[in-house]
């Protein structure tokens, strides 16, 4: 009889499978549910959580409950923090309520952090760092370090990082004055972090620093991250600092040359390289004038170049692009008097490497209700554009236009607006479908297209400017036959297959695949315009 009972039992919960599984979770929210399922489960699901992201506490209110929260079983909860996140922290000053507050969450921040004994990444203000970061915090598990000021801390930022000594992998510094990090303060007192630092990110870089006097190279570094670069004369001086380095990014370059110095600082690049050359990059942001001047010689996967208006830099892109191609490239280009100057910037080297490429042309139109016009028209565009690219062994192309119109109307007193005259210059009525379709004819090896138009217009009358209106379309395709690469891919019989349009769930995922996404800055211009998904 007891037997037969004991068959009719409800299951008992294996807590030692239900632990394995916890260790296994990656979402906050399913972490903190499981530590709610009973109190056996809790101190193993808190543990987990903790360990999965940085916590992320914002004002004296949360560092205080997090210190009670922790200090309830310090030596079961304290070794499992990962991280911490106090970025948006501040000490406030204003009265002596809130300065009693914040140094008691000065205080209970040391505590903590001289109990997380596996402590791998901080973000933190500069002032509060100062503060917390004692001679006392050893923090030797420290891979990730990001320091933010709003404010001149140059000195602060300094003593803190003379001070720690953890074996950072990661450093990443928001500052607003440029001179808080250069090239010989990372050179002289940093050096400790050459064997472990493996990426630098910085708001400013200057290079204050001669390739003679570089007497410690930093060889675990493999990104460089930063807004601009001053001091361009000594460029060359990066392949001494990072000898291993695999991707640059650089979103300014601060140059200040008369065009004579261009040429003699491109030659030194090149002399440099000679000695001490980067065996491969993976990836190179910048702008056409840096691309210039690195005069880069190791093969490059994907390069993502800016060229603004003017034949200057265009010049510059073309002279980089002939010199050293990579696989990928995507170009964001700036029009601000039309489209022009787009007949010789593919070069004929770039015939052998390139197979993937990504334009972005963002064009100002201005224009006037009198119908007077100085553009190139769209069809004039693209005939320069599709001959500039015949000679490409491109296989995956994505272009947008992305147009902002300026329509000065000279008779206020008119009723309307003639759309006809501004749009003249633009893809707006254009037939995504049949440019496509000239795409796959004119480039043989093609495999999909990926095309979007869109754009604003501004009329300028009297005294106001409004906005008048926007548009957006957006198409993909793939070749209808000959996709497959076991199929010949005789040119003459290509040009009779057609293209057919892909879905959005087969474009997103081809745009995934084959990187063909848009920079964030791109995505911010078009946003407004509608909605321009491939689809």
């Amino acid at each position: 009889m007891q037997k037969n009972q004991d068959d009719h039992r409800q299951p008992r919960l294996n807590f030692d499978v239900l632990r394995h599984i916890c260790n296994f979770l990656t979402d906050v929210s399913d972490t903190l549910s499981f530590s709610l399922t009973c109190s056996t489960l809790r101190k193993g699901a808190l543990q987990r959580r903790l360990w999965i992201s940085p916590v992320v506490l914002s004002n004296s209110e949360s560092i205080a409950r997090f210190h009670t929260f922790i200090f309830v079983d310090a030596a079961a909860l304290a070794p499992y923090i990962y991280g911490l996140n106090l970025s948006s922290f501040y000490y406030n000053g204003e009265s002596e309520d809130a300065c009693n507050r914040s140094e008691a969450a000065v205080g209970h921040l040391i505590d903590l952090l001289d109990l997380a004994t596996h402590l791998q990444s901080l973000r933190v203000q500069i002032a509060i760092g100062d503060l917390i970061l004692t001679d006392d915090a050893k923090l030797l598990t420290l891979r990730e370090l990001f320091l933010r000021s709003e404010n001149y801390d140059g000195a602060r930022l300094h003593k803190l990082l003379n001070t720690l000594r953890s074996p950072l992998r990661r450093l990443h510094i928001e500052s607003s004055e440029p001179d808080d990090f250069h090239a010989s303060f990372l050179h002289g007192c940093l050096a400790h972090l050459a064997p472990t630092l493996e990426v630098l990110e910085l708001e400013d870089f200057p290079l204050d620093l001669s390739p003679s006097s570089v007497t410690t190279q930093f060889t675990a570094l493999r990104t460089l991250k930063t807004k601009t670069i001053s001091f361009v004369s000594r460029l060359d001086v990066l392949w001494w600092l990072f000898p291993s380095l695999d991707t640059l990014i650089v979103d300014h370059l601060d140059t200040r040359f008369a065009a004579n110095d261009y040429a003699a600082a491109r030659e030194r690049s090149r002399d440099r390289q000679k000695a001490c050359p980067w065996s491969r990059l993976d990836r190179v942001v910048c702008e056409a004038d840096m691309a210039f001047l690195m005069c880069l010689q190791c093969p490059v996967r994907r390069m993502d170049l800016t060229a603004s208006e003017g034949r200057r830099p265009l010049q510059f892109l073309t002279a980089a692009l002939r010199e050293n191609c990579p696989a990928q490239l995507r170009l964001s280009l700036s029009f601000d008097h039309g489209l022009s100057a787009v007949d010789e910037l593919f070069p004929a080297e770039m015939e052998k490497t390139l197979t993937h490429l990504v334009i972005f042309a963002s064009v100002d139109v201005q224009t006037v209700d009198t119908g007077h016009r100085s553009h190139l028209s769209w069809t004039e565009f693209m005939d320069g554009l599709v001959h500039s690219m015949h000679h490409l062994r491109l296989t995956h192309l994505r272009i947008v236009f992305h147009y902002k119109i300026h329509h000065l109307v000279m008779n206020t007193s008119a009723a309307s607006v003639d759309d006809g005259v501004a749009y003249t210059h633009t893809a707006r009525d254009t037939d995504l479908h049949r440019v496509a379709a000239r795409l796959f004819d004119a480039l043989p090896t093609l495999q999909h297209v990926f095309l979007t138009h869109c754009g604003r217009k501004w009329v300028w009358a009297g005294s106001y400017t409004q906005m008048h209106s926007k548009w957006s379309g957006s198409g993909a395709w793939r070749r209808a036959v000959g996709a497959d690469e076991n199929v010949s891919i005789c040119p003459s019989s290509l040009k009779r297959r057609s293209c057919v349009e892909i879905s959005a769930t087969e474009a997103e995922a081809v745009v995934d695949r084959e990187e063909l996404q848009l920079s964030r800055r791109e995505e911010d211009m078009i946003r407004p315009c509608g909605d321009t998904k491939t689809k």
